[in-house]
């Protein structure tokens, strides 16, 4: 059995490239060097994927709001409150200023391959990963990438969905 929590994984190189020394910490500071990131990498190129058959990176930037996920006694999603809202804008933002692609991630032929090609220079996953990226990536590019959390919401909350699995 395990248990872990979503991250970013992201490439240090466009980062850099960017002109950032670290990832920002915050909503804000994250989406600004997602949108110089996106300058320097061009426009057949993106700054994070975001695949659209995956609940995962929106539920985790939902947690990072001081709403519920829940309400109604946990009946129904709290998708209409000023939180999740707020998540859903910052989300599609990310999509409307071509930051992400409008894809999903059967339209990705290898998630490590486009990584290494520099498609996109952020990916929310998790630790079981990490051994993955360091078997697929290219040796050359091994000291090119790294993982931090996830990045604090407007609420300065940045929690991350858990996952797991079992034998």
């Amino acid at each position: 059995w395990y248990v872990d929590t979503r991250v970013l994984f992201y490439r240090k190189d466009t980062l850099r490239a960017a002109g950032f020394d670290t990832v920002p910490k915050d909503w804000d500071g994250f989406r600004n060097a997602l949108r110089k990131i996106k300058a320097n990498v061009g426009k057949d190129k993106y700054a994070i994927i975001l695949p659209l058959n995956e609940y995962e990176p929106l539920f985790n930037l939902a947690l990072s709001v001081d709403d519920p996920i829940l309400k109604d006694n946990a009946t129904l999603g709290n998708f209409d409150s000023k939180g999740y809202k707020e998540t859903l804008t910052y989300y599609k933002s990310l999509f409307d200023e071509g930051l992400a692609p409008l894809t999903d991630a059967s339209q990705i032929s290898n998630i490590y391959d486009e990584f290494a090609r520099g498609l996109f220079s952020f990916y929310i996953t998790g630790p079981w990963n990490i051994g993955e990226f360091k078997r697929r990536l290219p040796e050359a590019m091994q000291d090119d990438w790294a993982t931090t959390p996830m990045p604090i919401g407007p609420c300065g909350i940045n929690y991350s969905s858990a996952g797991g699995s079992s034998l």
